[in-house]
């Protein structure tokens, strides 16, 4: 059942911030991006302590972009995580040699779900505070994913 409710829980992300109308991109910005990413944990068996650590480099034409998000979270079931954690996100403007700085600290919940026939269903929902230049934002950005093993 708990499986579904994750499932289920991952479908009614989709279709509530699946975009209704699409309209074609008129500007031309090209750039490359590149992550590493890493997560551990101290158990082998729910409940444990876990890590997590993605390292990103964004390269595009007005300059580039770095992103560092360090995190902690605890594996509360097989297929539930809650996280807590920080990221440094430098942006280095090619035009003016100014570095930008944003702070964030974010939340993150994770449910998966295994299915018998390999593919692994993950609804991530992370909520983001972001600091820069004395401003304070807040971004809500989910994500369902899809992978095969």
């Amino acid at each position: 059942m708990r499986y579904w409710l994750g499932t289920a829980g991952c479908a009614l992300l989709i279709a509530t911030f699946t975009p209704r109308e699409v309209g074609a991109q008129t500007d031309k910005d090209f750039a490359i991006w590149a992550g590493v990413f890493a997560t551990g944990q101290v158990h082998a068996n729910a409940p444990s302590l876990t890590s997590w650590l993605d390292v990103h480099a964004r390269r595009g034409e007005s300059g580039t972009t770095l992103i560092l998000r360090p995190g902690l979270g605890y594996l509360i079931r097989p297929w539930v995580s809650v996280w807590l954690g920080y990221a440094w996100v430098p942006e280095f403007i090619e035009a003016t040699g100014e570095r930008l700085d944003e702070h964030r600290i974010w939340e993150q919940l994770i449910m998966e779900h295994k299915t018998s026939y390999g593919f692994l269903f993950q609804s991530r929902s992370r909520f983001e505070q972001r600091f820069s230049r004395g401003a304070v934002a807040h971004r809500f950005p989910p994500d369902c994913n899809v992978h095969t093993s």
